[in-house]
């Protein structure tokens, strides 16, 4: 059976024919509690479950942002490595983290990754002095769609 909602308020999954009326919809539906949903987690007894769940992200975080810095390190010359990659994945978490609605994504460098990184690197190399120009260019090429989308 389909919920009936008011005539003023935007369902999930409707066309509203203004741009990003879907997202300006859900900010103005979660604005009122949207402080809560971060300060709940550390209020009661919630603050030892998010601790712990707080510590152990932060470690299964941290080690493959270890592992494959190393790796990218050791595959394109030492031009970025493991600090690089910290870096991205903690800045890729934090922005994730306060615009998405959606908590489950990898964010980190991940085997493809790696493989793209190191072909393009070493193509690059073969061909010009500096590989980052094409990272960035790359980067901007395939990454803003995907973002848009």
């Amino acid at each position: 059976m389909a919920v009936a909602m008011p005539e003023t308020e935007v369902g999930p999954l409707d066309y509203t024919r203004k741009f990003a009326g879907g997202i300006r919809a859900d900010i103005a539906r979660r604005a009122k509690i949207y402080k809560s949903d971060w300060t709940d987690a550390f209020t009661g007894d919630n603050t030892m479950k998010t601790t712990s769940s707080i510590l152990f992200l932060f470690f299964a975080c941290l080690s493959p942002a270890i592992a494959f810095g190393l790796l990218f390190q050791d595959m394109c010359g030492g031009s970025f490595g493991v600090v690089e990659t910290i870096m991205s994945s903690a800045l890729a978490g934090i922005i994730w983290a306060l615009l998405s609605g959606q908590p489950l994504c990898i964010l980190g460098a991940t085997g493809p990754v790696l493989a793209y990184t190191a072909v393009c690197y070493n193509l690059y190399k073969t061909m010009f002095a500096r590989s980052f120009s094409l990272h960035c260019i790359s980067g901007l090429v395939f990454g803003s769609p995907s973002s848009l989308s």
